[in-house]
């Protein structure tokens, strides 16, 4: 475990080295750290759309986590996510709801 535990720290070290190196040599940046600006602005008249307080242009979504559903242990869970869904999610009203 400690010789495993070594070869990862060596990895991540050589890693770190590695993306200093390379950002260091790398001719092509486009973000240069002298300069403030980010490499991105966001410019509302070319894409049409401008940031506000409306919400046209907002979407939600639900993740539900360690759902550990199962018909052998804790039955209580699937009513729990049954009561969840016609309790919460009809009142939030998610474009897409993630279980993981």
């Amino acid at each position: 475990m400690k010789l495993f535990s070594f070869l990862i720290g060596i990895l991540i070290i050589l890693g770190l080295i590695f993306s200093l190196l390379y950002d260091s040599l790398n001719p092509d940046k486009e973000y240069d750290s002298d300069d403030n600006t980010p490499p991105y602005q966001f410019d509302p008249d070319k894409t049409g759309h401008s940031l506000n307080d409306k919400l046209e242009n907002l979407f939600w979504f639900v993740q539900i986590s360690d759902l550990h559903i199962s018909k052998y242990k804790d039955l209580k869970r699937g009513p729990d996510l049954v009561h969840l869904c016609k309790t919460h999610l009809s009142v939030i009203k998610p474009e897409i709801v993630i279980t993981s």
